[in-house]
């Protein structure tokens, strides 16, 4: 791009609306191994790990982030439950007790995890459909989409949107300046990408990655689409996601150095990857200033 945009929100925000088209795309179906491996790893190494602050890189247990144990129920909103060492792992019986009521013991059946979630993240689909996404929002944006109902009270963390290097703060508030509004509502661009801290509705439709703490905020999924905003964070998303399509925005304005380490990494891509003249031919020319390359494996 010729300057600092918002294009990766905006590349990110048709992802999304593409994704809520395809039957399979949510997280019901890894939801509840997801959830059965984030207990066995409170368990297991998280609840007795020496270290006063979690860094997985330094203890080498070969986790991402931390299990706090913690768990949540879209049926008991105000109860926060603590994975409990009568889990039972082989029939698939999560077994938890209230936090602030140890001796009180719950045990969850596999049907009904679809309902809990981790403390923190969000849930895998809304309580009702008031919680979950307004269809709304999105009809229109883009004419030929199909919106499938069921998607709008569902999560996925398949489209990841890595932020810019400053950290989250700093790419909201990019985003809240740009706005799309029909004859009744207006919605800016962080609205309606759905990410857990930014918004307003239980259900999270793309997964948010900090290039700055290296932290991503939901993963029940495989990521299958990645879209960085900026040379630092598309660099960082590159050796991130090996198995993912990534789309980087890279504003050419930038220090002169930047741009030359964008430059080297293609220059080392190439060693495995090759230029898709095909796809790009499918492309509509792009506008002056703004360039495009792709590559495929």
């Amino acid at each position: 791009m010729p300057c600092a945009s918002p294009a990766a929100g905006l590349i990110a925000l048709g992802a999304l609306i593409r994704d809520l088209g395809r039957l399979d795309a949510h997280d019901m179906g890894a939801h509840t191994d997801s959830l059965f491996e984030y207990a066995r790893q409170y368990l297991d190494y998280c609840k007795s790990c020496e270290l006063k602050q979690c860094d997985p890189k330094i203890r080498g247990c070969g986790f991402e982030s931390e299990s706090h144990g913690l768990i949540r129920s879209i049926r008991r909103k105000n109860n926060i439950y603590m994975v409990s060492n009568e889990t039972d792992f082989t029939e698939r019986k999560l077994v938890v007790f209230e936090k602030n009521k140890p001796g009180i013991k719950t045990e969850f059946e596999t049907e009904y995890a679809k309902n809990l979630y981790f403390d923190g993240r969000p849930p895998a689909v809304s309580s009702s459909g008031e919680t979950g996404l307004q269809q709304s929002a999105y009809e229109g944006l883009i004419e030929e989409a199909e919106i499938h109902p069921d998607n709008l009270r569902k999560s996925y963390s398949g489209l990841v949107l890595a932020g810019r290097a400053k950290g989250g703060r700093d790419t909201r508030v990019a985003y809240e300046s740009v706005f799309f509004c029909n004859e009744s509502e207006s919605y800016n661009l962080a609205e309606l990408l759905t990410i857990h801290e930014w918004a307003h509705s239980e259900v999270s439709r793309t997964a948010f990655y900090n290039v700055r703490t290296e932290d991503i905020d939901h993963a029940a999924n495989q990521q299958k689409l990645v879209v960085a905003d900026g040379d630092a964070s598309f660099l960082k998303s590159i050796d991130t996601f090996k198995k993912s399509d990534v789309i980087g925005v890279i504003d050419r304005s930038v220090e002169r150095e930047r741009l030359e380490m964008v430059g080297q990494k293609f220059t080392a891509l190439k060693n495995w990857y090759q230029t898709d003249s095909s796809y790009q031919g499918t492309l509509p020319d792009p506008v002056p200033g703004i360039s495009i390359t792709i590559l495929k494996k």
